[in-house]
C-alpha cells in the first residue's frame, strides 16, 4: 500500500498491530493521511477523531479530524467545548479561533437547528476582547430564542450592555442593564446583580460623574462584604482607579 511504501523509504511509523500505527510526529500523520484516496483518508479522519475523543484529548482535536471526514455537525459540539474551556480561563483568542471553526463546520453541515449555544459564547467572546460591534450585531437575534432561559438571556443582556458602554451608546447600556439586573433579581443571583452594578459604576465614570461611580462601587463591596472574589476585586481596583482621577493616590492605595 501507500503507507507500506512510505514507511519502508522514511521509517516514520512503525505498525504496533493490524490497522494501528506509532508516528514519531503528529505532522508526520497529516503528511500520510494526504497521501491516501480521498474515501480512505476521510474514514481515517474519522477513526482519528473516535480514538481521540475515547482518550480524553482536547475536543478540537477530535473536532479537527471529524471535519476532515466531513462529520461537520458532530464537529460543532466539540469546538463548542474547547470554546467554553478557553474562555473560562480567560484565553480569549483562543476561544475566538474556535468560535471561528465553529462557525465555519456549522455553514459546512448546513446546521439550521437551535444555534442558542454558539450564538451566546460568540457573545460572550467578543466582549471579553473588546469586539463590540461584533456582539451587538448578535445579541439582538439571541435575544428572540425562545429557547434562551432566565440566566443566559440575563448574561446576554448584560454583554449587550457591556457592549453598547464600548460603543458610547450608555442610554441604550442602561436599559439592557435594568433588564439583566431584574432577572438576577429573580434568580437571587447577587454576585451577578453586582457585576451588573459594575458595569453601571463604568458607564457613569465614562460619563466623568466620579462621584456616582466610586457609590456604586462602595455598594458593590458593602454587598459581597469580606468574600473573596473576582467581582469584589474588581470593585476595590474600580474605586482605586476613581481615586487616582481624583488626584488622591494615598487613598487609591488602600483599595489595592
Amino acid at each position: 500500500t501507500t503507507l507500506d511504501r512510505v514507511r519502508e523509504k522514511t521509517g516514520a511509523f512503525e505498525p504496533l498491530k493490524r490497522g494501528v500505527f506509532k508516528f514519531i510526529h503528529p505532522a508526520v500523520v497529516e503528511a500520510c493521511l494526504r497521501l491516501l484516496p480521498d474515501e480512505e483518508r476521510r474514514n481515517a479522519h474519522g477513526r482519528l477523531a473516535e480514538l481521540l475523543e475515547s482518550s480524553g484529548a482536547p475536543p478540537e482535536l477530535s473536532a479537527r479530524h471529524l471535519v476532515a471526514s466531513r462529520q461537520h455537525a458532530r464537529a460543532v459540539p466539540q469546538l463548542l467545548a474547547a470554546v467554553k474551556r478557553d474562555f473560562n480561563v480567560g484565553l480569549y483568542q483562543e476561544a475566538a479561533d474556535h468560535i471561528n471553526e465553529a462557525e465555519a463546520a456549522q455553514r459546512e453541515a448546513g446546521v439550521a437547528d437551535d444555534m442558542t449555544e454558539f450564538l451566546l459564547l460568540k457573545c460572550r467572546v467578543a466582549v471579553a476582547q473588546g469586539q463590540w460591534a461584533k456582539c451587538t450585531d448578535t445579541a439582538p437575534y439571541l435575544l428572540k430564542s425562545e429557547l434562551l432561559g432566565p440566566r443566559d438571556r440575563a448574561d446576554t443582556l448584560h454583554s449587550y450592555s457591556c457592549a453598547l458602554k464600548g460603543l458610547a451608546e450608555f442610554d441604550a447600556a442602561e436599559d439592557k442593564l435594568r433588564q439583566a439586573m431584574s432577572l438576577y433579581q429573580d434568580l437571587v443571583d447577587s454576585e451577578n446583580q453586582c457585576r451588573c452594578q459594575l458595569t453601571a459604576g463604568a458607564i457613569w465614570f465614562e460619563r466623568g460623574k466620579l462621584d456616582r461611580a466610586a457609590e456604586i462601587f462602595g455598594e458593590v463591596i458593602l454587598t459581597l462584604g469580606g468574600g473573596d472574589s473576582q467581582v469584589l476585586a474588581s470593585a476595590n481596583m474600580n474605586l482605586a482607579v476613581v481615586a487616582t482621577v481624583r488626584g488622591r493616590p494615598s487613598e487609591a492605595v488602600e483599595y489595592f
